[in-house]
């Protein structure tokens, strides 16, 4: 695909990094802005290059990337390496990329014996691995690929951009001796957790779901993932992605793993279940339907009888004028419009907070309703607290993570037992620690209403249960993402505060089925680098003399089968600190004894990992007085 054909038909993409100067302003590319109420404006991708090289601080990039709202996974260096690209392809007019720009990109990334833009290109293409077909990685040269999908609208009036990213474990450096580039390479933050940005791309309608199908088409394509990608890992309900979508890019060597539900989608869905059944129950569905006409809440109307329209009865906020518009949507019942995907949709748009489900306290409806049907509601939210909890730290937190997607899962597999045994029994018990007597109703509460309740938060039950098993069946996907133990333990003590303890030995227990999976103990290459399963995989201290170093080696040669890689050795003796700065320096010698005998033969993701080894060491400390013998 041409960028520079003179053509003004470019794709979402293609405006994106297009630097032209176009003398003829079109809707892609420069300056659009729609009529007086439009709430989306894009500036010329020109003009942005320019600001974002030129460090202002007003440029969406950095706008973006000095975010702390979004994923984590986000920085500056993938974005700013892809403006890199573009100067070093001569794509950037130098007349746009000033001179203060390129001094502090120079600055910046120690671009300072760099002589020419020539061998600008030399060293990006080589170092940080872009190739002159695509501005990331070339496929080819790829051990897996986790693509990352996400919506993200930085403030309340701006625009949504799809942001995509593509997570990957490199064979660096073919046909180079040194380790001096890998050892760069690992020090930088953003290529060390292998994500790179693919596209950030301004949506003109954030609710059109094919403008979003088509730019995704549109990135994998330009990026030449056919038939490259492992996994999928979607973070937001608004993406309408399905198999067809997917299975076009999907790995065919690997098992076919598809489309992993994040962690806060999957409580959104839930809520979703449970409203629409909630609307089937008489007891509570008052209460349910009232929240529909929330104030603040898109423009819905509602045909009667006659197929007049008559708009549904809001109280409009102050500032109702600067909402962004949205679409009208026309339906006879509502439990039945519900049914629809067009009635996902507005469940998605409706401005009212899936919290408001969850905390009665938020509602302030003038609904005219019995005791006996309030007091089901109450019930409701009482019932539901462990999907409000979780979705309000959901909210809090990034939930891109393993840990929180295990929590997750095992919560709520924990909360539907417990919810059966008390339907089953009428007892409420304690499950791994989690006390469940909040399942106890008002003894005011009929029957007929206790009833109704359990019966509208188990219909989510087969749904969740499709969504756990997709999660506990296909473990590969987050070997993409560097998992280190004390970060995770200290997120979960954040997060979870009162259940800390438990969340992380359920953690354990999840990691632990990980390890042993079948498909895993298949693709041993896959999963040697993930520093949670060097740490589970760990010799048995009970069966380790404090003095026997050489037992310690000996337990990691006698399963070399599964993990041939030294560098978990390394990092397990690291984080647990088993041995002092002798026995590291002892690996040290067998690292140096491989390299300097096999190093020829090895293959270049063993290799790397052996360089890894010395970064882990120095890293901590460990290896900043000893020298090799």
């Amino acid at each position: 695909m041409n960028f520079y054909s003179g053509s003004l038909n470019l794709t979402y993409f293609e405006a994106l990094i297009d630097p032209r100067p176009i003398i003829k302003p079109t809707r892609f590319i420069h300056a659009f802005e729609g009529d007086s109420e439009s709430w989306i404006s894009r500036n010329c991708s020109c003009d942005r290059l320019d600001t974002f090289l030129d460090g202002g601080e007003s440029a969406h990039f950095r706008n973006l990337a000095l975010s702390r709202s979004h994923l984590d996974y986000l920085n500056e260096r993938p974005i700013q390496f892809i403006a890199v690209r573009l100067v070093a392809r001569g794509q950037v007019p130098l007349n746009i990329v000033t001179v203060k720009g390129w001094r502090k990109l120079v600055t910046n990334y120690e671009l300072k014996d760099i002589s020419s833009i020539s061998d600008l290109t030399r060293e990006i293409g080589d170092v940080f691995c872009y190739s002159e077909e695509s501005l990331v990685l070339n496929t080819q040269q790829t051990t897996y690929i986790c693509v990352i999908i996400d919506l993200y609208t930085p403030a309340e009036e701006g625009p949504t951009y799809l942001c995509i990213f593509a997570s990957f474990v490199p064979q660096l450096m073919v046909g180079r001796n040194s380790g001096e580039f890998y050892t760069a390479w690992l020090n930088d933050s953003s290529k060390a957790d292998n994500i790179q940005l693919l596209a950030f791309i301004p949506l003109t309608n954030p609710h059109n779901r094919t403008e979003k199908t088509n730019i995704f088409h549109e990135t994998m394509e330009k990026y030449h993932l056919d038939k490259s990608v492992l996994c999928f890992v979607v973070n937001s309900v608004d993406m309408p992605l399905t198999g067809d979508d997917l299975s076009p890019y999907c790995c065919e060597e690997l098992p076919r793993i598809g489309m992993i539900n994040s962690a806060n989608m999957v409580v959104d869905v839930l809520a979703f279940v449970m409203f629409r059944h909630a609307l089937s129950e008489p007891m509570i569905k008052t209460v349910f339907q009232q929240i529909v006409s929330w104030h603040g809440t898109i423009q819905c109307q509602e045909k009667d009888s006659e197929s007049e329209i008559k708009t549904l009865p809001l109280s409009i906020s102050a500032d109702a004028s600067t909402s962004p518009p949205g679409p009208v949507y026309e339906y006879s019942d509502l439990a039945a419009f519900l049914e629809l995907e067009e009635g996902y949709m507005a469940w998605r748009q409706w401005a009212f907070d899936r919290k408001y489900m969850f905390e009665s306290d938020s509602l302030s409806l003038a609904v005219n309703c019995t005791d006996m049907e309030w007091l089901a509601y109450e019930y409701f939210v009482r019932v539901s607290n462990p999907l409000s909890a979780l979705y309000r730290s959901f909210k809090e937190q990034d939930s891109a993570g393993l840990t929180s997607h295990f929590i997750l899962y095992e919560s709520l597999e924990n909360f539907y037992s417990a919810l059966r045994l008390f339907r089953e029994t009428g007892l409420a018990e304690t499950i791994n620690g989690i006390d469940y007597s909040f399942l106890n109703p008002p003894a005011a509460l009929e029957s007929a209403a206790k009833d109704a309740v359990l019966r509208c938060i188990l219909s989510t039950e087969n749904i969740f249960h499709h969504y756990y098993d997709a999660f506990f069946t296909n473990p590969l996907p987050w070997t993409a993402i560097t998992l280190n133990p004390t970060k995770k333990f200290s997120y979960i003590e954040r997060m979870f505060p009162d259940h800390a303890d438990i969340y992380k030995d359920l953690v354990f227990a999840y990691l632990t089925f990980y390890v042993n999976h079948e498909d895993v103990k298949g693709e041993a290459n896959y999963v040697a680098d993930t520093e949670f399963v060097a740490y589970l995989t760990r010799p048995p201290l009970t069966h380790i003399k404090a003095s026997a170093k050489e037992e310690i080696v000996k337990y990691w040669f006698d399963r070399k089968e599964l993990w041939p890689e030294l560098s978990v050795l390394a990092v397990s003796m690291v984080y647990l600190r088993w041995c002092g700065v002798g026995a590291l320096a002892e690996l040290g010698d067998i690292i140096h004894a491989l390299r300097k005998t096999n190093g020829t033969r090895l293959r270049y993701p063993n290799f790397e990992r052996l360089v890894k080894i010395r970064h882990h060491l120095i890293k901590f400390g460990m290896a900043d007085s000893y020298k090799y013998k």
